[in-house]
């Protein structure tokens, strides 16, 4: 287990938007099978995970993120994939769309559950969907689904549920907001709950 990690200033964090898919909804039970992440100093990675216990993923899960065995077949498995995870995701501000619903909760409980202190990583998040909320919805967006998000601003969303892909379309919605709505992200060092809510 890693110890407590100081404190890194919002204004010195990259930038690190994410995707994860996963064997089913359940935090801590089902498991990460991709994770998507494109770093503003890093780069773009994409890493397949291989499952622990694919007996017990969700269909429909699986039939949503195309898992399938034949592709994941020299997938490492987290704990090997942790490290190369670890270093996108540490002292990054992390964005993406549905993170608070979905990504966060799943990662972590996935991390956890395989004996990963994970505290340090998730301290900065922007969720895109809270985003499309505030900005968007008042504009005549009527869902806040990635899909819908990028029809309304006129982006081609196609591969869906690809992990890298899904994480850089949050990047364009980010991106739309912040360049053409005059949201500039989070300022005097608030947390973004506290600037939408």
């Amino acid at each position: 287990m890693r110890g407590f990690r100081p404190f890194k200033p919002y204004r010195n964090r990259p930038l690190c938007f994410l995707d994860v898919e996963g064997t089913g909804t359940t935090p801590g039970l089902h498991e990460i099978t991709e994770i998507g992440m494109h770093h503003s100093v890093l780069g773009g990675k994409c890493i397949q995970i291989a499952p622990l216990h694919i007996e017990i993923a969700e269909p429909e899960a699986l039939r949503v993120s195309r898992y399938n065995s034949s592709d994941w077949a020299d997938a490492p498995t987290l704990v090997k994939s942790a490290p190369e995870i670890v270093e996108y995701l540490e002292d990054a501000t992390l964005i993406g769309h549905n993170l608070f619903g979905y990504d966060v909760p799943m990662l972590k409980g996935d991390l956890k559950a395989k004996g990963f202190d994970v505290g340090h990583l998730f301290r900065d998040i922007i969720d895109t969907m809270s985003l499309a909320r505030q900005f968007l919805v008042k504009l005549g967006l009527n869902r806040i689904g990635m899909e819908a998000c990028m029809n309304f601003i006129g982006e081609p969303y196609d591969d869906a549920h690809n992990a890298y892909a899904d994480a850089l379309f949050a990047k364009k919605l980010y991106e739309y907001i912040t360049e053409n709505l005059k949201w500039h992200g989070r300022q005097n060092g608030k947390r973004i709950q506290e600037q939408l809510f």
